[in-house]
């Protein structure tokens, strides 16, 4: 409606509801990736590069903690989403890894490291933010208590010990 389309237009373009809906979400992932990785860039820390995605994201998710109710159609996205988190988690891994390899070779982190697992324990974490929503130790609607989190606890692991 918004655009002045009719249904009939609309699906000349896509074949049904969750073509539309995936290439939406893909377009917006898109943008999302390219809007965080500038300032994620600005960092010199993969830390810090954390602590920014996670601040971004948590301050793209402020509006949905404030719902309390899943009415039909939002329902048909959660179930879109769902079964695709797979896809997100791809697409995310693929958008981590250039840091995580950059980080490596910085010497911030272990330096026999796997790049793609390191990627996807990153992604996993990230991505855990919009799946379960709530903590005991920090308050998830404050976007930047979600990132110092993050840059507290995402790469401990992935570190050289006495490193940065």
């Amino acid at each position: 409606r918004v655009a002045g389309l009719s249904r009939g237009t609309l699906y000349r373009y896509f074949s049904d509801r969750e073509v539309l809906i995936r290439q939406t979400v893909d377009m917006e992932t898109g943008r999302f990736f390219e809007s965080v990785g500038h300032l994620m860039r600005r960092e010199s820390t993969l830390s810090d590069q954390l602590r920014v995605f996670a601040t971004v994201m948590a301050r793209q998710m402020q509006p949905n903690f404030a719902r309390t109710r899943v009415g039909g159609s939002d329902f048909d996205l959660l179930r879109i989403f769902a079964g695709d988190f797979g896809r997100a988690q791809r697409s995310t891994i693929a958008f981590l890894k250039p840091f995580v390899v950059e980080a490596k070779a910085r010497g911030e982190l272990h330096p026999d490291l796997d790049e793609v697992g390191a990627s996807e324990w990153l992604a996993r974490i990230l991505l855990s933010f919009n799946v379960l929503q709530s903590s005991v130790s920090f308050d998830l609607g404050d976007p930047e208590a979600v990132g110092s989190f993050v840059k507290t606890y995402a790469i401990s692991g992935l570190t050289v010990p006495g490193g940065r």
